[in-house]
C-alpha cells in the first residue's frame, strides 16, 4: 500500500504535526510505502526526513496512491482532487479550530478519525460520513527507552506553548515552595524537537493532550493541566475519564489553584510513573494504531473515481479561513505575551515601591521637588 499524509505544515513541533510522523513511521515499519505531504516545510519535516520518512512539497506528489490521510480541511479538499480513487481519511484532532474541522463537502473522505470521545461526540452530531473512535498514538518504544526517573520527586516540566500569565505563576510558586526544579517545554523560546529531551531529566510532567500520553509511556509522572481545567494525576481510577476527554483538563471540571497543585504534588511517588507506562502500552501503542489505520483503509475499500464538487473552491476558501484564524491566534498569544510583561513590570514596580531604599529617596526628593515649583513660579511672574 502507499499512502500519502498530509498536513499544510510539517514547521511546528505540535501536537499534529508529531501524530503524522508518528504514525508515518509506524506505516513503514510495517512494510507499506509513506509520502509526507506539506506545503509549508521546516523543522518537523526535517525529523521527518532524519528518521527515513520521504517529505515533499506539492510539486512532488505522487501520480497515484492507494490511501489517504489529511488532518485539515484544504489538503483534505486538494487531495480529494489529486488522488479521487484513494481511500481517504481525515483525523481530526480538534473542535476548536476551524482549520481542524472536518471536510463538509460530501465525498471529500470516507471516513473521520475522533482520538477521543469528546471529538468524536462532535463528529457524530454532522450528518454523512462514517466515524471511527481510535486513540492517540505514541511511540511507547522509544520513549521507554529513557532512563528512570529519580526515586525521589526533584524536577517538573511544564508542556504546552499556551502555558502563561497567572497561571503559569502559580505553577512557578508551588514549585518554588516544594523545593523542585521547573523546567519549561514549549512557548517562547522553549520550543523541542520532541518530547525525549524534556521528559530525560523530569520525574514529574504538567499539560494536556499528547504530552501527558508521553510522559506516561516515559514513565514519568502526569498531571492533566491546561488553559481550560485541571484533571490532577493520571492513575488507573482517573485514566479512563481524562482519555475520553483527550487529556485536555475537562474531565472533571477542575480548577488550578495553588493549594490544590501543593497538596497533588507532594502526593506523589513513583507507582505513578509506572502504572502510567503500564496504560499507555495498553492503550496508544503506535504500532497497533497503524495497524488500526490499515485494516480502515482496507474494510473501506477503493471508492472509486470520487470527488467533491467545487474542490478548488472548497480548498482555497478553507485556506483563506485557517489564515484568518492562524493570524488571529498569532494576534491574541502577542497581545497575551505583552499583557504577561506589563503584570511583571508592574510587580516589580510595586516591589521597588515596597523598598525603604524608595520610600527614603521620595523623602528626600520632596525638598527638590518644592525648590523646582518654587522656582518655576519664580520664572513665571518674570
Amino acid at each position: 500500500m502507499h499512502a500519502v499524509l498530509a498536513y499544510r505544515s510539517l514547521s511546528q513541533f505540535a501536537g499534529s504535526e508529531l501524530y503524522l510522523v508518528t504514525v508515518a513511521e509506524q506505516l513503514q515499519r510495517l512494510g507499506h510505502e509513506v509520502t509526507l505531504h506539506a506545503l509549508e516545510l521546516g523543522p518537523v519535516a526535517e525529523l521527518a526526513r532524519e528518521r527515513g520518512l520521504k517529505v515533499v512539497s506539492g510539486s512532488e506528489l505522487p501520480e497515484a496512491c492507494d490511501a489517504v490521510l489529511t488532518q485539515d480541511g484544504e489538503m483534505t479538499y486538494a487531495l480529494a482532487d489529486r488522488f479521487p480513487c484513494a481511500t481517504r481519511v481525515f483525523v481530526c484532532h480538534s473542535t476548536e479550530f476551524l482549520a481542524q474541522g472536518p471536510p463538509l463537502a460530501a465525498g471529500a473522505c470516507q471516513a473521520l478519525v475522533a482520538l477521543n470521545d469528546r471529538v468524536a461526540d462532535h463528529l457524530r452530531a454532522a450528518p454523512g460520513t462514517e466515524v471511527v473512535r481510535m486513540r492517540q498514538p505514541v511511540d511507547v518504544l522509544r520513549l521507554s527507552r529513557l532512563p528512570p526517573p529519580r526515586p525521589k520527586a526533584g524536577r517538573v516540566v511544564v508542556f504546552g506553548h499556551d502555558h502563561a500569565g497567572e497561571q503559569l505563576r502559580r505553577i512557578v510558586r508551588t514549585c518554588e515552595r516544594l523545593g523542585l526544579d521547573l523546567r519549561r517545554a514549549g512557548g517562547p523560546g522553549a520550543t523541542t524537537p520532541g518530547p525525549e529531551g524534556a521528559l530525560a531529566d523530569a520525574d514529574i510532567a504538567i499539560g494536556i493532550g499528547r504530552c501527558v500520553i508521553e510522559a506516561m509511556a516515559a514513565r514519568r509522572a502526569a498531571y492533566v493541566s491546561g488553559v481550560v481545567g485541571t484533571d490532577g494525576w493520571v492513575t488507573p481510577e482517573t485514566y479512563a475519564a481524562f482519555e475520553a476527554d483527550g487529556f485536555s483538563g475537562r474531565a472533571s471540571g477542575g480548577v488550578l489553584t495553588e493549594e490544590r497543585l501543593a497538596t497533588d504534588l507532594a502526593a506523589w511517588a513513583p507507582t505513578l510513573g509506572e502504572q502510567g507506562k503500564d496504560l499507555a502500552f495498553a492503550g496508544h501503542d503506535a504500532g497497533a494504531h497503524a495497524r488500526e489505520l490499515i485494516e480502515l483503509w482496507r474494510g473501506l475499500g477503493v471508492p472509486g473515481d470520487t470527488r467533491p464538487g467545487s474542490t478548488a473552491e472548497l480548498a482555497r476558501l478553507t485556506r483563506v479561513a485557517a489564515g484568518q484564524e492562524r493570524r488571529a491566534l498569532e494576534n491574541a498569544t502577542e497581545a497575551a505575551i505583552q499583557r504577561s510583561k506589563a503584570e511583571a513590570l508592574r510587580t516589580e514596580l510595586d516591589a521597588l515601591k515596597a523598598t525603604r531604599r524608595y520610600r527614603l529617596a521620595g523623602v528626600l526628593s520632596r525638598p527638590l521637588d518644592r525648590l523646582r515649583r518654587l522656582a518655576g513660579r519664580a520664572r513665571h511672574r518674570d
